[in-house]
């Protein structure tokens, strides 16, 4: 038996190419802004609440953009920041309108002498 010319074998899959740039800081940064923005409804701090999810929610998106470009990791952090911004400034936007009918309500129901 002759094992002169034998073609190699067929190539299997390419190994997955880990990220060069490791996790986008910003994707952090957006989700705890995110996350700090949810818990500050908690205080009723609505106003407080709306600009740490708008800030989240432009970190997330720059974020995204970052690490399409760049091909760092944490484009789930990004998202997950991005979305929890937005439900932060909507929720902080409805409680700072919840809180001022309260207020419209209690000068109303209050009689005069």
């Amino acid at each position: 038996m002759s094992y002169g010319n034998q073609t190699p074998p067929p190539g299997g899959y390419a190994a997955p190419v880990a990220a060069t740039g490791g996790t986008n800081v910003l994707a952090i940064v957006s989700l705890v802004a995110g996350i700090l923005g949810l818990l500050l409804l908690c205080a009723f701090l609505g106003p407080i609440s709306f600009v740490f999810g708008v800030v989240a929610a432009v970190l997330g998106f720059v974020a995204r953009n970052q690490i399409k470009q760049r091909g760092q990791g944490g484009s789930g952090l990004a998202t997950a920041g991005l979305v929890i911004g937005i439900a932060a400034a909507v929720l902080g936007l409805a409680e700072l309108a919840g809180l001022a009918a309260l207020i419209g309500l209690a000068s109303v129901a209050t009689p005069s002498p």
